[in-house]
């Protein structure tokens, strides 16, 4: 009995009682099944064994047993909130200021760059320590002209 590996890309429905048809990626061949014995979904990559036959001269493979291939898992991505990239490189905080600060004109040369790169490591590693005591609360402005605490901010 041959075997087949088969990525399904078209799925033809039974016409009355009769048989359904599977069509994979890989080739132009229709494989008739019967739906009450065996299920497939499209996008899904099965192993098919099949019978061949022939119907009104023409070849014809009829599925015996399609057993779902299991992928490899794909490895884990970042959700963003890690303290270093995968390489063990720089942290993605690092990057999103230093490219924030590029788009905003404040970085124009090299050296800047390194100095902008530098400080956004320290700040957010500074960021991930619990500080040894809290700040004192500032009172909440309701609005207006005051000074809202943040340096060059022009309310």
């Amino acid at each position: 009995m041959p075997n087949v590996t088969i990525t399904v890309k078209a799925i033809a429905a039974p016409k009355g009682r009769g048989p359904g048809a599977v069509k994979g990626t890989e080739s132009e061949t229709w494989y008739q099944y019967w739906p009450d014995k065996i299920t497939f979904n499209k996008g899904t990559t099965y192993d098919v064994a099949y019978t061949e036959g022939e119907y009104n001269n023409r070849p014809q493979f009829t599925v015996t047993k399609a057993t779902p291939k299991v992928m490899a898992a794909a490895p884990a991505k970042s959700n963003g909130h890690s303290t270093a990239d995968e390489r063990g490189g720089v942290p993605p905080h690092v990057s999103n200021w230093v490219a924030h600060a590029i788009q905003a004109g404040l970085i124009k040369t090299p050296a800047q760059l390194c100095s902008w790169a530098q400080w956004s490591y320290q700040a957010g590693v500074g960021m991930m320590q619990r500080p040894a005591t809290m700040p004192p609360q500032q009172p909440v402005h309701a609005g207006g002209a005051e000074d809202d605490g943040w340096p060059g901010h022009q309310p």
